[in-house]
Order: structure tokens, then C-alpha cells, then sequence
């Protein structure tokens, strides 16, 4: 809502012409009743052709309208996922090192890509299908309550036990609909990390190994996607292949004799006809962008869990110090998990002017020491040093501009060093 409030602009706009959609809609059948039930018993051509007319003209302007209205609402799905985009990349610069050490490059895209474009849908075509036929099956119940109302209460009855029925439908398979995103966020990870590393995968000749991890993975995906997709489709036919019959045959045996002794005119009758299945068309269509409003609150919900993640703390007073001595580990341990430690009780000394060589094993800590030095990481005991001030309380973002850091992997960015 916040997102939505900041584009009222275009929503606004865009939900008026949703409206006036849902009510070119209920408009047109009427107009064919007035022609079945005023028109051809007058013999009126004039009469004829000015509902035919009106007629044309509302189906006319409720197509522009339905352009015009994707129009704004995918513009407002544009803004929106921008904004949001933009938000959780500023979002991610502001974490601590430690939270790349513990989600992939491949997780993060995906969840600034993926999640943010199946969030656009929610708002763009999703929306506008979901407003539309929200009020079409509003309007539906009111004029048919005005005209008819036992048969409202008859169209009632069975939107609701098809709503139920479909609403406990979905929420037994949305655990199918997590493990599927699931899946998925896994696969482009994976690719993103493969390509990343492509030359030590050629280098130690693992390519096949890449390519199984991933087609296992896939295949996992695939056949998941074909049992919800049959699920689905068996359990959408079954519901339009009774519901929509059932209430056309509901709706004869009741009114189709008030019809032939003149009770009730044909046009009334075809009118509820064309009403009744422009009510179930909305029902399934709303049930068929449920998949999709579960897809995207399960992206609202990964979003969240970033933007809820805790920035990276700007500790101490705000200044750094002039290193004027020495750089001291003073009994320092650290652990990435629990109590894993990577570093033991390490002291050592260096003084300003010197240089100072770290040697030892692969995983011995050697790059945890120069990310706690940059203050990347603090140590779970002891402390760090900077002329007897210790580490965390100076201005972290201070410091780290006295350090110039050479990673083991280089990366290239599109600019100068200096830019």
C-alpha cells in the first residue's frame, strides 16, 4: 500500500476505467433484451436500429476502455516494481558483508528480479482482471436482485459454494506453489553461480557435474509444475462443466413456463441467461488468478524478509582514529556459525610503517582476519585495536577509507578506479 498510495495518480484513474468496464459489460445484454423484448414485437426499425447502434457503441467503448485502462495499470505495475527494485538494491549496499557470506549472488537476483516482476502482475493485469470481475459479479447480483429476487438468491447460493470450494481447493495445493517457487529460486541460482564460475568448472573439467546438479534440479521443477498444472486444469473443467450447465437448466426449469404463458418475456430469460454466464466466466477467472496472487504474495513475502534485514551498524562516535602506533589483535575468536571457530586466541602487533605477511592453510582465516580488520566482522571475543580505541567504537565507514583492500577475485566495474 505504500507503493499504491505513491501512484494514486495513475491507480485512481485506472480503477474509474476498470468501473466503467464492469458497467459497459452489464449494459450490453440489457440492451439485447430491450431489442428481443420491445424492439422486434414493435416492429420498430427505427427503435432496432438505435439499440443496435447503442449497442455498437458500448462494445466499442468498453474495448477502448480496456486498453486504455491496461495501459495505466501496467504503468502503474512499471512504477511500482521499479520503486521497489530500487529499494532493495539501496537496501542491500546497506548490509553487512556477513549476509552475502550467506546467500547466494543467484538467490539475491532472483529475488530482485523474479519476485519483483511477479509483484508487477499483481498490479498490472492481474489487478485490473480482479477489479473487473469483482464488479461484474457485483453488479450482476444488484440488477438481478432488482428484477428477479429468488433467482439472485438461487446466483448466491452457488458463487459462494464455488467460491468455498475453490478457496479450500487452492490453499491445499499452495504448499505445491511454495516448493515450486522454491524450486525455481534454486534454479537461478545455480545458473547464476555456474556461470560465475565457469573457468574453475572447465578448469577441473566439472561441467557435466554443473549440468546434472541442474537437470536434476529442472527436472524436479518440471514434474512439479505438470501435477499442479493437471490439478488445476481437472478441477477448473470439472467446475465449467457442471456449474455453468447446472445453472442454465436451474434457470429453465423455473422461468421457462412463466415464458410460454406469457409471465415473463423471452428477452428476460435470455438476459439472465447471458448474466449467469457472465457471473461463472468472473468466478473462474478470479479462481484462475489465485495461482497468481499466491505466486505473488510468496514474492511479497521473500521481499519482506530482505527489506526487514537489519543494516549494517555504523558503530562508534563518528570519527576514526589518525593511526598514529599500531593495529592490535588482542586474544581475538571468531565464528561465522555458532561456535565453529575460525579464529582462536590470536594476538599480534602491527605497528604503523611495517609490512606484514598472514601465511597458512586454506581456511586457516587469513581473509577473515583482513574483513575483520576492514570491519566486514567483529570477533565474538577479544577485541581489535586501533591505537589502544577499540574497532567498534570508531565510524566503520571512516576507517574503512585509511584501507586499501586487493581481493583474491578481482571484479571489474565500468568506471576508473578513482570514479
Amino acid at each position: 500500500m505504500h507503493y499504491l498510495s505513491r501512484y494514486r495518480k495513475l491507480a485512481l484513474p485506472g480503477v474509474g476505467v476498470m468501473i466503467a468496464i464492469a458497467g459497459g459489460q452489464l449494459a450490453g445484454p440489457y440492451i439485447l433484451k430491450q431489442i428481443i423484448d420491445v424492439a422486434v414485437p414493435k416492429g420498430d426499425t427505427s427503435l432496432l436500429l438505435a439499440y443496435g447502434a447503442a449497442f455498437l457503441v458500448i462494445v466499442s467503448v468498453t474495448g477502448a476502455l480496456s486498453y486504455l485502462g491496461m495501459i495505466l495499470l501496467a504503468r502503474l505495475g512499471l512504477s511500482i516494481v521499479t520503486h521497489i527494485k530500487q529499494d532493495i538494491f539501496l537496501h542491500l549496499l546497506k548490509l553487512p558483508v556477513s549476509y552475502f557470506d550467506k546467500h547466494p549472488v543467484g538467490e539475491l537476483m532472483s529475488r530482485t528480479e523474479t519476485d519483483t516482476e511477479r509483484v508487477r502482475d499483481m498490479f498490472s493485469t492481474l489487478g485490473a482482471n480482479l477489479i473487473v470481475n469483482v464488479l461484474t459479479m457485483i453488479g450482476i447480483f444488484l440488477v438481478t436482485f432488482a428484477l428477479m429476487p429468488a433467482l439472485a438468491l438461487i446466483m448466491v447460493g452457488i458463487s459462494l459454494g464455488l467460491l468455498i470450494i475453490l478457496i479450500l481447493f487452492f490453499s491445499k495445493i499452495f504448499p505445491m506453489y511454495e516448493k515450486a517457487r522454491s524450486l525455481y529460486a534454486k534454479i537461478t541460482a545455480k545458473v547464476t553461480e555456474f556461470i560465475q564460475g565457469i573457468e574453475v568448472l572447465k578448469a577441473y573439467g566439472r561441467t557435466g557435474w554443473a549440468e546434472a546438479e541442474l537437470d536434476d534440479t529442472a527436472k524436479q521443477r518440471m514434474s512439479l509444475e505438470v501435477r499442479i498444472s493437471l490439478i488445476e486444469y481437472a478441477m477448473m473443467s470439472l467446475l465449467n462443466a457442471l456449474i455453468g450447465p447446472m445453472f442454465i437448466v436451474v434457470l429453465l426449469l423455473l422461468y421457462a413456463p412463466k415464458a410460454l404463458t406469457g409471465a415473463m418475456t423471452l428477452g428476460t430469460i435470455l438476459l439472465f441467461v447471458e448474466y449467469g454466464a457472465r457471473l461463472l466466466r468472473p468466478i473462474a477467472e478470479i479462481a484462475e488468478s489465485l495461482r497468481s496472487l499466491q505466486q505473488a504474495r510468496t514474492s511479497l513475502s521473500r521481499i519482506r524478509t530482505i527489506m526487514a534485514t537489519p543494516e549494517e551498524p555504523n558503530r562508534g562516535s563518528g570519527k576514526a582514529p589518525s593511526f598514529e602506533r599500531e593495529l592490535r589483535f588482542d586474544h581475538v575468536w571468531f565464528a561465522y556459525e555458532d561456535e565453529d571457530w575460525v579464529l582462536r586466541d590470536i594476538s599480534f602487533v602491527i605497528p604503523k610503517g611495517s609490512f606484514t605477511a598472514v601465511v597458512g592453510a586454506s581456511g586457516s582465516g587469513k581473509s577473515t582476519i583482513i574483513s575483520i580488520i576492514c570491519g566486514f566482522a567483529f570477533p565474538q571475543r577479544g577485541k581489535v585495536l586501533i591505537d589502544d580505541i577499540p574497532l567498534d567504537e570508531i565510524d566503520i565507514v571512516a576507517w574503512r577509507r585509511h584501507i586499501g583492500l586487493v581481493l583474491q577475485e578481482s571484479f571489474m566495474f565500468p568506471v576508473s578506479v578513482l570514479e
